[in-house]
């Protein structure tokens, strides 16, 4: 976790996809969130090669004290935010795993009928990693 002095540079991205439910599942990736993680939970990120949306899709999975890992999200991959373009390849060719430092909510501050978010609602999940 980023600590104050840490000499490391920390980046961050807010987690992609966690609106929508894994096979099998009862509740939502956001529900799963909003129940089970905590400050200081471990992820991990998870190469999705045969994703037939995006073939640099990026899993984010949310690491269980059992050793089990739920799949939450993915790094997001889009035109303002393309990371997964980033990681991917750096990922297959140097085994490069960066380690998740800090899984953070993200928490309405106020009603928004236009997003359907009420005050104190988590809506999403930031995560830290180190980039050096």
């Amino acid at each position: 976790m980023p600590k104050k002095g840490d000499k490391k540079t920390w980046s961050g991205f807010a987690v992609a996809g966690t609106k929508y439910a894994n096979e099998g599942m009862r509740i939502t990736r956001i529900e799963w969130i909003a129940k089970y993680v905590r400050y200081g939970a471990k992820f991990c990120l998870v190469r999705d090669p045969e994703n037939t949306f995006d073939p640099n899709a990026i899993k984010v999975k949310h690491v269980l004290k059992s050793g089990k890992k739920m799949t939450i999200g993915y790094v997001p991959n889009n035109s303002k935010r393309p990371l997964a373009d980033e990681f991917a390849p750096l990922m297959d060719k140097f085994n490069w795993h960066p380690k998740v430092a800090l899984g953070q909510k993200l928490v309405a501050e106020e009603d928004n009928p236009e997003r359907g978010l009420k005050a104190g609602e988590v809506y999403g999940l930031t995560l830290r990693y180190a980039i050096r």
